[in-house]
């Protein structure tokens, strides 16, 4: 048995077993995208605006992340292997756009949260801010370690649970539902619902009633992950995820 499952691996065995059998298993080649740096830009430069008590500037601090990110990928892999969204865009065309729309993004999110009436919550006993909160849980047999974007209370002081999204919207509660339980457990906070920002069009996802994803549930969607993976039935999933998967080209469903 593996020695842990991270949130990641089980977002993506659930959406692709294909594309999770060539990324974990079959060691297929990673194909970076400027997309996937301006999404680690966007949250790094949040987790350190928060941290900083609201007062660094976020364009400088994205602007250094956003290129010190192409710099780690491209000792990787050269800059024209990148994946390109974008019909008819170039390698440097699609960095300057999402470079400025990156800037958009961050600005725009950083503004909601100083006039919004939603708090960060303060974990005890260090008071630390509730931002990229790590956890190791173990449900069955199995760890499974992640990180909750951010944990907020709304102006009822009833907590929710918030995950930034710089992509494709999510039509499930799965990953909140997995990240309340996993803070209930590490932290003692009682959270039953949770919601998703998305930076696109700067709008948040209705708020998701975490109830129903129980320890139980959650506990049978890993072990089932888990079967799946020991008897090697990796179906392939099409659908619209496939536009932005890293290893499309070595899809058995398109090859």
């Amino acid at each position: 048995m593996v020695s842990h499952r991270s949130v990641s691996q089980i977002k993506l065995m659930r959406r692709c077993p294909e594309a999770y059998r060539l990324e974990r298993l079959a060691g297929a080649p990673f194909v970076p995208s400027i997309a996937m740096v301006q999404g680690t830009a966007f949250h790094e430069t949040y987790r350190e605006w928060e941290e900083s008590d609201r007062t660094s500037d976020v364009q400088k601090t994205f602007k250094r992340i956003f290129y010190e990110e192409i710099a780690k990928e491209t000792a990787r892999t050269p800059l024209n292997k990148f994946k390109v969204y974008g019909r008819g865009r170039t390698i440097q065309e699609d960095i300057d756009i999402r470079y400025q729309t990156g800037m958009e993004q961050i600005s725009s999110y950083t503004s909601t949260c100083l006039t919004a009436k939603d708090k960060v919550v303060k974990l005890e006993p260090d008071s630390d801010l509730a931002v990229e909160v790590q956890f190791e849980i173990m449900l069955g047999g199995t760890k499974v370690i992640g990180a909750v974007d951010v944990v907020l209370e709304d102006e009822d002081d009833v907590m929710f649970v918030r995950d930034l999204k710089t992509g494709a919207r999510e039509s499930s509660g799965f990953q909140l539902g997995l990240y309340a339980h996993a803070l209930r457990v590490t932290c003692g906070l009682d959270i039953t619902r949770g919601d998703y920002y998305y930076a696109k069009d700067a709008t948040r996802s209705t708020m998701f009633d975490l109830t129903n994803f129980t320890e139980k549930y959650l506990t049978e969607q890993v072990q089932a992950l888990d079967t799946i993976i020991l008897s090697r039935t990796f179906l392939a999933n099409p659908g619209p995820h496939c536009f932005t998967c890293s290893v499309k080209t070595q899809c058995r469903e398109f090859n």
